[in-house]
């Protein structure tokens, strides 16, 4: 059995079949039933008491109820009212099926809630006539209501639907639907061709979708572009899927507004876009602390984020005050960097002196501009963007960008670049730090350097000062005592020519202490026959003081270093045999003088105890004055001072000095 519901909007078809409960309690009488329905295509049921009824009505929501008044539990009025009395099978029609015919009976039975009554014996045809309209009309009922919570939900749903027909006219659309395109009322969209609510460059897209749809029945889903009223576009997901209405073939198509869902993206791909930028900034701008190598990697970042004609850094001489260009690229970019300006002048000097962003569309039109500047790089600023530096509150300088197109910059580009800032800012700091702290070095290490010069002048002007004035005293002294020697007469006591020979030992003893003191203070050797000389000369002395044997060992061919050079390695030798005489609890020493291609060595290695090398290296409180000592004279020379130990295993000290 198949019925069909028509009203204005359409027509809803009904093609599942109609079940009847039938409740008797003599299962003759319900198959007597069955039979006379059988050929009109119902799904029957049967119950066979009061308790069962009531237990099927619940679990099948039956189209129709036979009820049958008199059965012994529960009777058929009772039954109705316990349906009646229960929402959800409160509108389920029941016909009562009884042999009562009186008056009184058929009262009792409408106030129970009986749509209708058959009495029995019934007529054939009476029987199906009556239970063909009351299931018609309870289907229609329930379609009905279907029908109208459907157009509820229609009406009430957020996103928009509307339905078109296979010439894409609108036939249907929802409120939703109506205030997405910005219409006043139906009207304006009914009967509509529905490729007109799509924007332009998506009505060929929109149309294949349909097409699709419209042959193989499946349902399409896709983002598109949706036009209002006014001309304004929004995106939007649309699901579009087929179905018949009316007998015709339709497209129903829901469209939901993403655009909060769009923004939600792009604000999410921006974060990411600047989390990415900061990680590779971080990465890259910290990998040096040399100041224009992190300049040009600032400024290289910045060119692959934008295409603007120019940018540059300035920053702030501390000495003068003035902002400087330390790095640009662009047009005459040469020229640009190195300029000088006032710190307060132009945009780049307000953002430096607000310490905020300067963005501004068209520079042409901005007083703080500063004219000149388009003469230097050849071009006319127009889009002109200045982000400070900025590190522990204080401006260190400025990042410059512009444009000779106006309004160049968005309030993205904007976000990036302060992201970007930041990251430079702190590389920027450090690499200025840096950049102190190797001016500081370089000083001190020119003053030692100066200190050593001085130093080793002092000590050869004293070895001079005792050769010429000690010296010649006491060689006149040992002359003199020598002379009173002889002239004694020979019965001069004993003990007097024992006194004045211990006086001539001790003037001996004290001209070779002063020779040696000499020595110490300036080998001459060093001076008349270089540095492997000087260390032979040195070695065989250490050894008679301590025991330790000494070799020295050169080479490659041999030659006169700078005295500058040759004083330094001589001292650094000198050093590291009083280590191995305070530490080391060697047996001997090799030093060896290499003048092969490439630098100088000198490498000085003890068979002694060793120690933990890294340790000696180490900054601490209490710091190894040795160490540091050959350090610094190496690196007054320009040379390199390596130590290599480990206990038990003796320590070799090597330098090197470019030649």
């Amino acid at each position: 059995m198949s019925e069909q519901i028509h009203n204005r909007n359409g027509t809803l078809q009904m093609t599942a079949k109609s079940t009847i409960l039938i409740v008797d309690d003599l299962p003759a009488m319900s198959q007597l039933i069955a039979r006379l329905l059988s050929g009109d295509g119902y799904q029957l049921e049967f119950a066979y008491n009061g308790a069962e009824a009531l237990e099927k009505a619940e679990a099948l929501s039956p189209d129709l109820i036979l009820l049958d008044v008199m059965m012994p539990d529960i009777d058929g009025f009772t039954v109705c009212r316990r349906l009646r009395a229960t929402p959800r099978l409160a509108e389920i029609p029941v016909i009562m099926v009884t042999a009562l015919d009186d008056r009184a009976s058929r009262i009792k039975g409408l106030e129970a809630g009986a749509d209708d009554f058959i009495s029995k014996p019934f007529d054939q045809a009476e029987l199906r006539a009556r239970a063909r309209a009351i299931t018609r009309l309870n289907r229609y009922r329930r379609l009905l209501a279907e029908r109208a919570r459907y157009e509820r939900l229609i009406e009430l749903s957020p996103d928009g639907i509307f339905i078109m027909d296979r010439a894409g006219q609108v036939r249907l659309v929802n409120p939703a639907m109506l205030h997405m395109l910005g219409a006043g009322d139906e009207t304006q969209v009914l009967n509509q061709s529905a490729e007109a609510l799509l924007a332009p460059s998506e009505r060929e897209r929109g149309r294949k979708a349909i097409e699709a749809v419209s042959d193989n029945q499946a349902q399409k889903r896709l983002e598109s572009w949706f036009i209002r009223r006014d001309g304004g576009q929004f995106p939007v997901e649309v699901n579009v899927g087929r179905f018949e209405w009316d007998g015709e073939k339709m497209m129903q198509v829901i469209v939901r507004d993403i655009t909060e869902r769009r923004q939600a993206e792009e604000s999410l791909r921006q974060r990411n876009q600047e989390l990415a930028l900061r990680n590779r900034a971080s990465q890259r701008f910290v990998s040096s602390l040399d100041l224009q190598e992190v300049l040009s990697t600032v400024l290289e970042e910045v060119s692959t984020l934008f295409e603007a004609v120019s940018a540059s850094v300035w920053l702030v001489d501390s000495a003068t005050d003035d902002l400087v260009c330390e790095r640009a690229t662009g047009p005459r970019s040469e020229a640009v960097q190195g300029l000088r300006m006032a710190r307060d002048m132009g945009l780049v000097g307000w953002a430096l002196k607000t310490g905020e962003t300067v963005c501004v569309a068209d520079a042409q039109t901005d007083q703080r501009h500063a004219g000149p500047w388009d003469d230097v790089t050849g071009v006319v600023h127009r889009s002109v963007l200045c982000v400070p530096f900025v590190l522990q509150n204080q401006a260190l300088g400025v990042l410059h960008l512009f444009d000779d197109v106006a309004d160049r910059f968005r309030p993205t580009d904007i976000g990036l670049v302060e992201a970007l800032s930041v990251i430079a800012a702190i590389a920027t700091g450090n690499a200025l730090l840096f950049q102190a702290i190797s001016t500081q070095r370089g000083q001190l290490r020119a003053l030692a350097g100066r200190l050593a010069e001085i130093q080793e002048q002092e000590r050869q002007n004293l070895a001079r000062e005792l050769h010429d004035q000690m010296g010649q005293n006491l060689t006149v002294i040992n002359l003199s005592l020598n002379l009173v020697e002889q002239m004694l007469p020979p019965d001069t006591p004993s003990a007097a020519n024992h006194h004045l020979r211990d006086c001539i030992d001790l003037v001996d003893q004290t001209v070779q202490q002063v020779r040696t003191v000499m020595a110490e203070l300036r080998p001459p050797v060093l001076d008349d026959y270089g540095l492997l000389a000087a260390l032979r000369w040195y070695g065989q002395q250490f050894w008679q003081r301590t025991g330790v044997t000494v070799e020295v060992e050169d080479r490659g061919d041999a030659q006169r270093c700078p005295l500058a050079v040759e004083t330094a390695l001589f001292r650094i030798a000198q050093e590291a045999l009083n280590n191995v005489a305070k530490h080391a609890n060697a047996n001997k020493v090799t030093m060896t003088m290499q003048y092969e291609d490439g630098p100088i060595r000198l490498v000085i290695a003890d068979d002694g105890r060793g120690f933990d090398s890294t340790v000696a290296q180490q900054a601490s409180t209490e710091p190894h004055w040795g160490f540091l000592t050959m350090q610094e004279r190496a690196l007054a020379v320009g040379g390199v001072l390596r130590v290599i130990s480990q206990p038990g295993a003796g320590t070799t000290v090597v330098v090197e000095v470019e030649q």
